[in-house]
């Protein structure tokens, strides 16, 4: 169909649409302006007879008012079809009928309430359809305020319907009439606009490709036509100029498959092959001539390496869901020659602007070398896992995800478990850990420390069948060649036996702190730096300082008095070079400012590696003992000052025999000194054996003065052949409990 007919089609249209509204609105207006006028007409007739019609309800003259009814509704042939009044009790007074009351009217009267909207002079109360009559449209007023009656007009809305319709034909008849004459003026205006673009037309249609567009027809004044023409023109000329473009990037693709490295496929939406490079053509043995239009499934069989069984081929998945697809790493590409070659490929949907799918690329490559080191390293692999099972820890691979691709058997074994039970899910949820919420987050948390490069080692414990097993879990990352994590490995070893030494050992220290907390003998440790680490209560009682009051300062200023320091530091060093030291007795002084003489014992602390890493002391207040000593050694000097002024020789022995003291006298008697006596046995005082005389005679003449004789031989050192009869006074001490004292003899 022409333009201009259409644009005629559519104007006659337009108008008649006008015209059909304008009908409508002309005829609801002109039935709008004639009941408003019947409106008017009865709201004065009634009230213009209100007056009258309400004296003659109150007076009760029927007849009366009866005729004055009658003459209203006979009054100029007007368009009054009835008049009735209700009195006050809602019942027919009178009415303009020459003959009885209407029955429908009748009926209508009870249902009319006695009191009028008064917000309205005049109420439309009913409408009616009468046979031979037409439709009949009842007013009806109050009479007074005071007065409860009604009356009730019924007005005939024939002549106004005839009006309506009448108005409403001319109108149409004018309507069409115009709307014929706007489509044929429409239809010429038309032709007149559209011949230019008739023409513009024919000579696209006519339009070859690669050859020029001509608009040299005659000429239209009309600018639009003008700028039609020239975009025409600008358009058809980047038409040519874009399919100039796409046939070089035709040929620059071409180029570019030929040149990519990589094996390259296209197809049409069915599947056919549109397409492939030079590298598809040798894997293939198909050459592009003999390929084109073949279906993918006929140039490209694959099978899987492993079972030799076909493998799905990617073209209808491809092309039904659009989306990418990868085959598997054991894909193997059977060649037109049979040849078999080791894939790896992709396969994706060319897809239009509109995202329509227009074919498929595969796009895959030779990676037979590839897949023999792949297959090499698996079998590596495989003697790996074969060891890893045989040995007594746990060993776990974990991908990226946490989840499981290989444990060993120790840790199945542990709890019946099958591998599968444990492939693939996340590490911390399986058996082992389940049993203890907060050890399942510990396990997450190592592991994405180690996912992040870091290894992490903890002591945990497992549940297995036989109990809780302590077990020492460590998380190793594992990289590529481009420092990615790419894996973690779990190691786990048993170590129930270090925990068990190591519950013992605490225990030990248990014992050892005890030990320490209760001896009486003060223990301080100390630092490199003589600085108090720690002592117990016997140090706090000894030097009134507590602990808090010495840890960590240096101690030598609080309980040494200035003539210990520099002894002190000598002792210090050899500790710290642990060259001695072990041993000293100096003075201290307390917090009250109590002097005390101190036995201190001096150990180093020596670390694995040999190095000195502080010391502990023990400490032993000695003042009341040293006072006894000195006490004692001066009571023994006494004693010897005694003795020596004694004519007689005294000698001490112990039980054994041996010389404890050695009187002046003795000295002078025996020509031996007392420090040549002392410490020796009584022996070396009487004579020795002659010849002919029994063995041990002289240490029986020696001891016979432990049995308690009167009578020795005694020998003189300085003339060893000079004898004397020595007369003898001995006594033994015992103490209470019967031990012997040493004896005392005088010569």
């Amino acid at each position: 169909m022409r333009l201009s007919t259409r644009l005629s089609i559519i104007v006659f249209s337009l108008g008649l649409t006008i015209t059909v509204l304008n009908l409508y609105a002309v005829r609801h207006e002109v039935l709008q302006q004639q009941t408003h006028t019947h409106r008017i007409f009865a709201e004065t007739l009634v009230r213009t007879m209100a007056s009258v019609v309400a004296d003659g309800v109150i007076t009760g003259d029927k007849e009366q008012l009866t005729q004055m009814l009658q003459v209203a509704q006979n009054y100029k042939n007007n368009s009054i079809e009835y008049l009735y009044v209700i009195d006050r009790e809602g019942h027919l007074f009178a009415h303009s009928y020459d003959t009885d009351f209407p029955e429908f009217l009748n009926k209508q009267i009870a249902k009319y309430p006695s009191a009028l909207n008064g917000s309205r002079p005049i109420n439309l109360v009913a409408q009616y359809n009468i046979e031979n009559r037409g439709l009949i449209y009842e007013y009806a007023v109050a009479l007074t305020p005071s007065l409860s009656g009604q009356m009730h007009l019924g007005l005939n809305q024939t002549k106004i319907q005839v009006a309506v319709n009448t108005a409403s034909k001319k109108t149409l008849f004018f309507g069409m009439v115009l709307s014929m004459l706007f489509t044929l003026l429409a239809w010429l205006a038309t032709r007149y606009v559209v011949r230019p673009i008739e023409q513009i037309s024919t000579t696209l249609q006519n339009y070859q490709p690669g050859g020029s567009i001509d608009f040299s027809f005659k000429q239209s004044d009309a600018l639009d036509i003008q700028t039609l023409k020239y975009s025409l023109k600008e358009a058809f000329n980047s038409r040519d100029y874009y399919e100039n473009l796409l046939k070089q990037r035709e040929q620059d693709l071409e180029v570019t498959l030929s040149s990519i490295g990589d094996a390259v496929i296209t197809t049409d939406e069915q599947g056919h092959v549109t397409r492939m490079n030079h590298v598809a053509e040798t894997l293939t043995g198909w050459s592009i001539e003999e390929a084109q239009g073949q279906t993918v499934k006929t140039i490209f069989p694959i099978i899987n390496a492993s079972t030799k069984e076909p493998i799905p081929n990617p073209v209808e998945k491809v092309l039904e869901t659009g989306e990418t697809v990868y085959l598997s790493n054991h894909t193997t590409l059977i060649s037109k020659e049979g040849d078999e070659y080791q894939i790896a490929d992709s396969a994706a949907a060319i897809r239009d602007v509109n995202n329509n799918i227009l074919g498929m690329v595969l796009v895959f490559n030779d990676v037979t070398e590839q897949y023999e080191l792949r297959q090499a390293a698996l079998q590596a692999q495989q003697q790996v896992e074969k060891a890893f099972n045989d040995m007594q820890t746990m060993v776990a691979v974990l991908d990226t995800d946490f989840r499981v691709t290989f444990i060993n058997n120790t840790p199945l074994e542990s709890l019946s478990l099958k591998t599968e039970d444990v492939i693939g899910k996340e590490f911390w949820m399986n058996d082992w850990f389940t049993y203890d919420s907060a050890l399942q987050k510990a396990i997450q948390s190592d592991c994405i420390e180690a996912f992040n490069g870091r290894k992490t080692l903890r002591d945990i414990e497992i549940m297995t069948n036989n109990g809780v097993l302590a077990l020492q879990i460590g998380f190793h990352p594992i990289r590529d060649e481009n420092n990615s994590v790419i894996q973690l490995v779990a190691e786990g070893v048993d170590v129930s036996v270090r925990k068990h030494l190591e519950t013992e050992m605490r225990a030990s220290m248990q014992h050892l702190q005890l030990y320490r907390e209760q001896t009486p003998l003060a223990a301080i440790e100390w630092s490199i730096d003589f600085e108090v680490v720690n002592w117990n209560k016997a140090a706090e009682l000894m030097f009134g300082y507590t602990l808090k009051e010495v840890e960590g300062r240096n101690f030598s200023d609080m309980i040494l008095p200035e003539s210990a320091v520099i002894d002190v530091d000598k002792i210090w060093q050899g500790l710290m070079t642990n060259t001695g030291g072990k041993n000293s007795r100096n003075e201290n002084v307390t917090k009250e400012g109590k002097i005390i003489l101190c036995e201190w014992y001096n150990n180093p602390l020596i670390n694995e590696s040999g190095q000195v890493i502080g010391a502990v002391l023990l400490v032993r207040d000695i003042t009341h003992e040293h006072a006894s000593q000195q006490a004692l050694m001066k009571s023994e000097q006494e004693q010897r000052d005694i003795l020596d002024t004694l004519r007689d020789g005294i000698i001490t022995l112990s039980e054994t025999g041996v010389i404890q003291s050695f009187n002046r006298a003795a000295e002078h008697l025996f020509g031996v000194s007392s420090v040549e006596a002392i410490g020796q046995n009584i022996s070396i005082l009487v004579r020795e054996k002659d010849e002919g005389q029994p063995e041990g005679y002289s240490q029986a003449n020696a001891m016979c003065l432990l049995a308690g004789s009167r009578e020795a031989v005694g020998v003189y050192k300085k003339t060893p052949h000079s004898l004397c009869a020595l007369p003898l006074q001995s006594c033994q001490f015992q103490l209470m409990d019967n031990t012997d004292l040493p004896v005392h003899a005088k010569t």
